[in-house]
């Protein structure tokens, strides 16, 4: 029973981040988001299903609470913690979708925000395994069989649980908010907005965009591409990076940059490659 108690209490709590998540951003169109809930679900489900095992009394005392023997100071502690964790998930949606106000994180930057949320979710659980009664409280509550714990993971951190937290909330930000970028380099421009990169996504798979252009596209003078000159509720302005990075001389210095790299990559191709493929290559200064 209280295995299935602990299952039903995990998913409940996993649907609960995605409306934290889901809510402000106001669309459901958010694969990042689906893919950290997933994430959360699983390691959620193993690291309790660790804990059922080797030691059971460490989730049946928080099925078992009973927050109006709490004292009222660790209630309020609770409150706070919680909030703290409602407003650092909803910034996430309300900066990507609406604000746009922080910087881009991808690639490695993405990958360590998720290693962080790891980290975070690992320092939970150990506090958990060290202490059935780890919660946000210093007191000892010597009524309720509380005593002070110095091993394990207490040992080199006082509140593991709270740190975990700190980790887990910066982890899913750094992880959530990547989109591309626009208008220079890093520093110089800014963030694309998601819901334009959406538009062109879904322009693009639906068929709007070459109808829209109607066999109309601009060549990319370095790497062949064809570049839409208009794409629905996406403003012209931002469809042409040279225009946006204002600053040509800059501009083409790093797209013949990359276009070197990419050629210089693809060297280790070139058997495989045919002639159409070869002809599709990005031009080079």
């Amino acid at each position: 029973m209280l295995w299935v108690k602990t299952f039903f209490g995990i998913l409940f709590q996993t649907v609960l981040l995605g409306v934290f998540l889901y809510l402000p951003a106001i669309t459901i169109n958010w694969p990042d988001a689906l893919l950290f809930l997933t994430i959360h679900f699983l390691i959620t489900i193993l690291a309790s299903a660790y804990l059922l095992i080797v030691k059971p009394s460490s989730i049946e005392a928080r099925m078992n609470y009973d927050s109006e023997t709490q004292p009222k100071e660790d209630r309020l502690a609770t409150v706070l913690m919680l909030s703290a964790i409602v407003v650092g998930l909803s910034l996430a949606p309300i900066d990507i979708f609406h604000l746009n106000l922080s910087s881009n994180f991808e690639g490695n930057i993405k990958n360590i925000g998720l290693a962080i949320y790891i980290i975070g979710m690992l320092f939970v659980m150990a506090s958990m395994n060290a202490n059935e009664f780890a919660e946000t409280t210093v007191n000892i509550q010597e009524e309720r069989g509380q005593k002070v714990i110095d091993t394990g993971i207490y040992s080199m951190v006082r509140h593991p649980m709270y740190t975990g937290f700190i980790f887990f909330i910066t982890g899913v930000n750094v992880w959530l908010v990547n989109t591309g970028w626009t208008g220079g380099p890093y520093g110089i421009g800014k963030r694309m907005k998601l819901n334009y990169t959406r538009a062109m996504i879904n322009a693009a798979m639906s068929g709007e965009l070459d109808k829209a252009n109607n066999d109309n596209y601009h060549i990319h003078s370095v790497f062949n591409l064809k570049q839409p000159r208009v794409c629905p509720n996406v403003p012209n302005s931002v469809l042409s990076p040279r225009q946006t990075w204002n600053n040509d001389s800059k501009y083409y210095k790093k797209a013949y940059m990359l276009s070197k790299a990419f050629n210089k990559n693809f060297e280790k191709f070139l058997d495989e490659a045919d002639n159409q493929i070869l002809a599709g290559a990005p031009n080079i200064k």
